[in-house]
């Protein structure tokens, strides 16, 4: 067994972690190479809501000189490398054998790399680990929720974003809104927006605690979570209103989605295409099949998403969104 899994059998991501990188590997293989001879892409199937994701895969026969050591020297399979202005987030991945070891982060300006030599620490390990684990299981949750593939929803919560100054607060929000739509509402708080609103409470001051801790020094990070705790009451005054929304989002999916499976003939959809450099380019409003539904494909050299409304007005209205989200932050480009 090599020293990497051996050391580290204990820290194997799993999961919606393991899903995820497992689809990102995908999406970089469907590339050709880039002169390096490293493959690299850049994700922005939220366009409009969060940052793009920025993904370099370094395989035995590509990189530099260190990378390539590295590989060599624990027997890798290659180190994937994903980056996002959320949070100035940085994430290095080793692969062996199909299984997944985080070995570096940078989050809030805090580096954690892993040292298998001269000293094992496997307490700050377990620090990396869990930060790792936390990130990648809310970009896997951004990029599964079907209600974020919806080009008004997005929008709704981008100018939501766009009013907060102060760039800590809006990476919170941005978590707290990925968390509260990662979910089907349970069947009690369906009829009962406060139910839905006590629970959402709740999240906020437990990720307002835990941003606040890792944005603080070492020595004061329980004192700063206690404070975020306390102040958490200004944070909900100035969420209420789209986390309000955003049940009314959750409480309309079962229904969004009754309406196209029981009036196919009436369904419509439009192509988001999405292009290594980040371009998204859209298809015009077409009609679709009975049977057809939402989905994702990776083809060579992009990706494909289809979304399917109800009707062709709502897909109409959807793609005008998505065009002019576009436009703003792409310069215009389709």
């Amino acid at each position: 067994m090599s020293i990497v899994r051996n050391r580290l059998r204990e820290y194997r991501l799993t999961g919606d972690s393991v899903e995820f990188l497992r689809n990102a590997r995908e999406k970089l293989l469907a590339i050709s190479p880039a002169e390096n001879g490293s493959q690299s892409c850049r994700i922005d199937e939220l366009y409009g809501f969060m940052p793009p994701l920025d993904m370099v895969r370094h395989t035995p026969a590509t990189g530099n000189e260190e990378i390539r050591k590295t590989i060599r020297f624990y027997q890798l399979d290659g180190i994937l490398t994903l980056q996002t202005r959320w949070d100035e987030l940085t994430l290095g991945i080793w692969e062996i054998q199909s299984e997944y070891y985080c070995s570096y982060l940078k989050v809030f300006k805090e580096r954690h790399k892993l040292l298998l030599a001269p000293q094992w620490n496997p307490e700050a390990y377990e620090t990396m680990f869990q930060l790792a684990v936390l990130y990648l299981e809310l970009l896997a949750a951004g990029f599964r929720s079907p209600l974020l593939r919806i080009p008004a929803i997005r929008n709704d919560l981008h100018r939501t974003l766009e009013r907060i100054d102060d760039p800590l607060f809006r990476n919170c929000s941005l978590e707290i809104f990925i968390r509260l739509l990662d979910q089907e509402l349970p069947a009690e708080e369906m009829p009962d927006q406060e139910l839905f609103l006590q629970r959402a409470r709740m999240q906020l001051a437990d990720v307002l605690a835990r941003r606040a801790g890792l944005a603080a020094k070492t020595g004061y990070r329980s004192i700063h979570a206690r404070a975020a705790i306390r102040g958490a009451e200004e944070a909900w005054n100035r969420l209420f209103h789209p986390i309000n929304r955003i049940w009314g989002h959750l409480a309309n999916l079962p229904y969004y989605r009754r309406k196209i499976r029981e009036y196919p003939s009436r369904s419509f959809a439009f192509d988001e295409i999405f292009h290594p450099d980040g371009r998204v380019s859209l298809s015009e409003v077409y009609p679709v099949e009975p049977d057809t539904v939402s989905d994702m494909a990776v083809k060579l050299r992009c990706d494909r998403y289809r979304e399917v409304f109800p009707d062709c007005e709502a897909a109409a209205a959807n793609r005008k969104i998505a065009t002019e989200l576009i436009r703003k932050l792409h310069g215009g480009r389709k």
